[in-house]
C-alpha cells in the first residue's frame, strides 16, 4: 500500500478552464507554438500532480491557511491553482499563454 504523502494530488478543472485549455490551444497552433504549448501542459500535469507547493510561488491563502493559492509558469503557459494539502487536491482556477 502506498503512503499518502506519495499518492498523487488530484486535479480539478475549476468553471471554464477546460475549455480555456481548448481555445488557448488552438491559438498556440496558430502562432506557431503548439508543441510548446503541449510540452509545457505536460510538465505542468506532472508538477501539480507530485509536488504542487514546490511549483510556482504562493499568492494567498484561504480556508483559515487550509488552501494555498499559488501562480506557476513553464513557458509559454501559466496557471492560478489552489492547493489543499490535507485532501491532496489541487484545483486549477485560470489558464493563460505568457506575453497574451
Amino acid at each position: 500500500m502506498t503512503a499518502a504523502g506519495n499518492e498523487p494530488y488530484r486535479l480539478t478543472l475549476v468553471g471554464e478552464v477546460r475549455e480555456e485549455i481548448k481555445r488557448l490551444g488552438k491559438a498556440a497552433a496558430s502562432s506557431g507554438k503548439k508543441q510548446s504549448y503541449l510540452d509545457a501542459w505536460l510538465t505542468i500535469e506532472d508538477r501539480l500532480s507530485s509536488d504542487p507547493c514546490e511549483f510556482g510561488e504562493c499568492s494567498f491563502h484561504l480556508l483559515k491557511g487550509e488552501l494555498r493559492c499559488h501562480i506557476g509558469a513553464i513557458r509559454p503557459v501559466a496557471v492560478r491553482f489552489a492547493v489543499h494539502e490535507n485532501n491532496r487536491d489541487v484545483f486549477i482556477l485560470k489558464v493563460f499563454l505568457l506575453g497574451s
